[in-house]
Order: C-alpha cells, then structure tokens, then sequence
C-alpha cells in the first residue's frame, strides 16, 4: 500500500515537473515566435524603405537624365549663337571697312569738288536744289556752332549712359552671365559704330547743294537697316538717338547755309564800301 502511494506520489511529482517545463518552454517559444514577428515586420518595414529609396533614385535619375538632355541642348543652342554671333561680328567688319573706305574717297571727291569750284554758291542758285523754304533756327553761325557742340554732348550722353542701344535680353555664354554682359556690350559698340559711321559720313557730305530732306531719310534709314541687322541679338538703337543724329544733320546745314549768307552779306557790305570810297 506504501508503495503505491510513493509511486503515485513521484508519478505525480514527475507530471508536474514536465508541465511546468512544457509550460516554461511553451512560454519561450511564444516569447521567440512574438520576437520573430516583430523581426519579420521590421524587415518588412526595411524592405518598404529600400522600395521607397530605390524608386526615387530611380526618379532622381530620370531627373538627372532630362537635365543632361537639357543641357545638351542647350549646349547646342549656344554653339550656333555663338557662331551666328561671329558670323554677323564679321560681316559688321566688312561693312565698317567698306563704309570707312567709302567715306575716304567721298571726302577726296569733296575736296577735288571744293578746289575746283571758283565762284562762291549763292542763295538764289541754291533755291533751285530746294523746295521747301528754309527757316533758320539760330541767327549766325557761331550760334550754330554751339548748337552742334551741344547735340554732340547729348548723344554721348546717351552712349555712356547705356541709352542710345540696349538689349533687351539678359544673354548668358557658357553659363556666364558676365561673359553674357561682355558679349552684349561689344555688340552694342558695333551697332552703334556701324551706325555713326554711315550716318557721319552723310553729315560730312552736306553742303550748300544738299537736298536736307535726302540726307534725313538716309541716316533714318541707315538707323533701321541697323535695328533690322541686329534684331536677332534682340539689340535696338533707340529712336531717340536717331532724331538727335537727324537733328545734328539739319543743324550743319543751316550752319552752311548761314555762312553762305553771312559771306555775300559781307561781299554785299563790301562793295558797297568800294562804292562810296569812289
């Protein structure tokens, strides 16, 4: 009888022993399958994460890709500006030298003109080159003379102050905006040279026998073949500018004029001088 009651006893004993290690070791694989859960989600969430970084590497990439194809265009852009641009530099070149040559050999033909005339241009004989009646701004020629002085200092007002041609595009060369700007600047001196050149080479031309009118429409016209000639560099020679070299035009010959007159009023005072000493 004592013997079945220890055996039942260890029997006992040994279930309990084994339910608190199957409960103990139920507890850690629960404890290791919770742990593996939350292993699994941050791996899930780590993979998530590269998902997210890789596609937008692969955006920043496309990005970077219609950049380059951008730029190449860019680049492409530049490089047919930049040759239109020494393209139109040169041709502005040749017209500047064939202007200045012209102007040479229009002052030696002045001058042969001038040596070989032997009488003095009156006014009546000057009335039959000009329809419209001449009114005189100033009264004599010093007066003139000023005037001309001060319509000079205008226009050079207006070059140093940057007024009498702008561009009205802010251009860039290679990126550079100050390779831009020198760029822009020497084109501006080659508008305005071109410009000046032809139009004082029609002023120097003027003469008591001058059609004015003739003379005014040239240096209109020289102003816009110039605005058209340099359009594509979105240059423009202000209007402004024009009428005061028009202006410094009507100005030189009034002064012409005026001096003619004040020769044969001192011939006239002159002989009339002879006349009473006789």
């Amino acid at each position: 009888m004592l013997e079945k009651m220890f055996a039942k006893q260890i029997e006992d004993r040994v279930q309990k022993l084994l339910k608190e290690k199957l409960d103990k070791a139920f507890a850690e694989l629960g404890r290791a399958y919770e742990q593996l859960n939350d292993e699994k989600s941050q791996l899930d969430q780590e993979r998530l994460n590269f998902q997210a970084e890789k596609d937008e590497t692969s955006h920043k990439l496309e990005l970077i890709q219609k950049i380059e194809e951008r730029l190449k265009e860019q680049r492409k852009e530049l490089y047919f500006t930049i040759k239109e641009s020494n393209i139109l530099n040169q041709e502005i070149e040749e017209k500047m030298k064939e202007l200045q040559n012209k102007e040479e050999n229009l002052k030696i033909e002045k001058e042969n003109i001038e040596r070989e005339l032997e009488l003095p241009l009156y006014l009546d004989e000057c009335a039959m080159y000009h329809v419209e009646e001449l009114f005189y701004q100033y009264n004599d020629s010093e007066e003139y003379k000023q005037a001309i002085v001060e319509i000079n200092k205008k226009m050079e007002y207006m070059v140093a102050d940057k007024l009498a041609c702008t561009c009205r595009t802010e251009w860039t060369v290679n990126g550079s905006r100050a390779e831009g700007r020198k760029q822009t600047n020497h084109m501006i001196k080659m508008a305005l040279r071109l410009f000046n050149v032809e139009s004082d080479n029609y002023i120097s031309s003027i003469n008591a026998r001058s059609n004015i009118a003739n003379v005014k429409k040239k240096i209109q016209k020289s102003g816009d073949m110039v605005n058209k000639f340099c359009q594509t560099h979105h240059l423009t020679l202000h209007q402004e500018y024009i009428d005061y070299k028009i202006e410094l035009a009507t100005l030189v010959y009034e002064q012409v004029m005026k001096k003619q007159e004040e020769k044969e009023e001192a011939r006239r005072q002159a002989e009339i001088i002879r006349e009473q000493e006789k």
